[in-house]
């Protein structure tokens, strides 16, 4: 009787073995899928998060760049990428957070560091700023836009004169940077040096390459101030 059992019930742990290696099977076949399916993404949504945000769509870029930060959580570009739609769309805190995400990922990359920094600025934070700005320069102390971001940090706290030389340093790396010019004028008009402030903002009008926004600083400082 015994051996008769054993003979009938080794067909159905036979075929219970086969359902467990089926489903067995059947999981790693779909991990393997969800996983492909996972890579394909990774690799084609960040063209699709900025080709939205050039078509003038941030709000979706932004819901974009945020999945994509999810499927790759280790790579800082995403997060730059998130920072810098947010900034364009003037979420200022949300900006913020994403570019510490970053800093935290990429510790001493000048753009991330700089990124912060100017959402900082434009939050008023601009003591908080020039800390990511040290960071930077340490790693690029040839980046004129570094000395433009703290020449603006240092004229929001006041402190012109500073400001000023980080204009300065700024213009001996890149002479014809006209953000860097006009700031300067601008700040030289802050502390009270109008005669300055008038040769920095016509050379800045006079400039090729000067905009209409130069232009017109430019056409005004020689009217109000001469």
């Amino acid at each position: 009787m015994t051996a008769a059992l054993r003979r009938a019930s080794a067909p159905a742990k036979a075929a219970t073995a086969l359902a467990l290696a089926l489903a067995l099977a059947a999981c790693a076949s779909s991990a393997s899928l969800q996983k492909a399916q996972d890579h394909d993404r990774a690799t084609t949504l960040p063209k699709i998060a900025d080709d939205t945000r050039t078509g003038g769509d941030e709000a979706t870029a932004a819901t974009l760049y945020r999945q994509v930060h999810e499927l790759s959580p280790k790579a800082p570009v995403p997060l730059e990428r998130l920072g810098s739609t947010l900034m364009a769309m003037q979420d200022y805190p949300q900006a913020v957070a994403a570019w510490r995400e970053a800093v935290a990922l990429a510790p001493g990359n000048t753009d991330i560091h700089r990124g912060l920094a100017l959402a900082l600025i434009a939050q008023d934070k601009p003591q908080a700023a020039i800390g990511d700005l040290g960071v930077a320069l340490a790693k690029s102390p040839d980046d004129p836009r570094l000395y433009n971001a703290l020449g603006i940090a240092h004229d929001m706290m006041g402190r012109h004169d500073l400001a000023q030389q980080d204009y300065q340093r700024g213009l001996k790396i890149a002479p014809d940077n006209l953000g860097l010019r006009n700031n300067y004028g601008l700040s030289l008009v802050l502390s009270g040096k109008y005669a300055d402030a008038i040769v920095a903002l016509v050379q800045a009008a006079g400039a090729p390459n000067a905009s209409a926004r130069h232009r017109s600083r430019g056409l005004l400082s020689g009217c109000v101030m001469a």
